[in-house]
């Protein structure tokens, strides 16, 4: 039986801002074990990537909790690593020197962290590439060297926020078998923030569905489809439409408060009027 990895308890995030207060996060709680492949989806702008954000140490829970094997995380932490949607790779930096980026933060000498950097170019497809620049590369190509950097440092947990939206249809699936590849000869703990029902479906062995914002943890959906898995089969496309109907009703909530909104506003204009 596998044990539990990772426990984010109770997570809640307010944003104090002069025109009031902001409920990005409220009361958000599940648990992943160890050598899972979570997803995450909501309805955009509902505070995923701000809960990634939490459970990498990068910011801070108003409430709430997050644990790695028991310890609480409060900054960010050697056994979790994440890869952008944006790269954020140095420009001034080649691709061997990018990978090698948290070793060498962590004092790693420089031979092993070259090595340990040649072989995980070479794992991401990135050989013969070695000294090219981010400038020189594909976006799918830069992508595979954040890729290979967030496994550099050996971590536990590796997270994913959008990491295919900013590259093509074609070179995203691409990207999808590599990491799941990748996913199951590392056997570390996967987790992948996505707006793509399908993308989710594919990758996950589980999918937590967020509710608009404040977000709730609204559903868990486990996926019991065989690896690899086609997104034409009739099961697949069964879980994508649940799926789509739960964001719909979160959807459909939104807009209503916003018509509500914009009703009691022109009731107020209306009371001045008269």
């Amino acid at each position: 039986m596998k044990s539990k990895c990772l426990e984010v308890d109770g997570i809640s995030k307010h944003y104090h801002l002069p025109k009031g207060v902001i409920h990005a996060l409220e009361e958000v709680t599940f648990h992943v074990h160890e050598r899972e492949f979570i997803s995450i989806i909501g309805p955009s702008g509902c505070g995923k990537s701000t809960l990634l954000k939490i459970i990498a140490g990068l910011d801070k829970p108003t409430k709430g909790q997050v644990r790695l094997k028991g310890e609480i995380i409060s900054r960010p932490h050697p056994r979790i690593s994440m890869v952008f949607q944006s790269f954020a790779l140095f420009p001034w930096r080649t691709v061997l020197q990018n990978i090698e980026f948290g070793l060498e933060t962590r004092g790693v000498p420089k031979r092993v962290r070259r090595k340990i950097a040649e072989r995980l170019a070479e794992t991401v497809g990135l050989k013969g590439c070695e000294y090219c620049y981010p400038r020189e590369l594909s976006g799918g190509m830069k992508q595979r060297v954040s890729i290979a950097r967030a496994l550099a440092i050996d971590p536990e947990v590796v997270l994913l926020d959008e990491a295919f939206s900013a590259v093509d249809e074609f070179t995203a699936q691409v990207l999808r078998s590599e990491v799941i590849e990748l996913w199951e000869e590392t056997e570390k703990t996967f987790i992948l923030v996505t707006h793509n029902l399908a993308e989710a479906i594919e990758m996950a062995d589980k999918i937590l569905v967020l509710t608009s914002r404040p977000a709730k943890l609204k559903h868990m959906v486990t996926v019991n489809l065989k690896r690899p898995r086609s997104r034409h089969r009739p099961e697949f496309v069964k879980l994508q439409r649940e799926l789509f109907e739960l964001l719909k009703e979160e959807l459909e909530k939104t807009i209503i408060r916003h018509k509500l909104k914009s009703i009691y506003s022109q009731e107020k204009i209306d009371d001045i009027e008269m």
